[in-house]
């Protein structure tokens, strides 16, 4: 009889999650249960001969066979960490980076403010001389015209 049938005469699943806990105490019982459940010859022959595989290469042979692994909460909650840990870093650097370019944008101002002013002076200094000579032109005109006219 398996669990399933023991557990709908027992009267429900909350039994058999009860029972499951009992039988599967660790990831690695799992794992190694799987492997007897779904018969990998290799995980077999391991228990046979009383060496103990280690969990990575439990998994290893429950994925090599195609077999779809339990949740591991541990792992999860440790991956859950260093992937935190590796996202605050990069906040951290990231929120540097962008404050040392304000800071840089903000130096940079009364520089780029200077250059544009002297851009800005010489250009109107060139048209102030350009109108200033065409002024000296006319005038010289005018003193011809008005001479000859004299």
């Amino acid at each position: 009889m398996s669990l399933y049938t023991r557990s709908k005469k027992c009267g429900g699943s909350i039994k058999l999650s009860k029972k499951i806990e009992k039988l599967f105490k660790s990831y690695r019982e799992q794992l190694l249960h799987l492997g007897k459940l779904y018969g990998v010859v290799e995980i077999k022959s391991y228990a046979r001969s009383s060496k103990r595989l280690t969990i990575s290469q439990l998994e290893l042979l429950l994925i090599k066979n195609h077999i779809k692994l339990p949740i591991n909460r541990s792992s999860d909650k440790a991956i859950a960490r260093q992937e935190l840990k590796e996202n605050s870093i990069r906040n951290a650097y990231l929120s540097l980076s962008i404050i040392f370019l304000i800071g840089c944008l903000i130096v940079m101002r009364p520089f780029i403010k200077n250059t544009v002013n002297e851009v800005k002076f010489t250009y109107v200094a060139e048209e102030y001389k350009t109108a200033k000579i065409n002024k000296s032109k006319k005038t010289k005109k005018k003193n011809k015209t008005n001479l000859k006219k004299n």
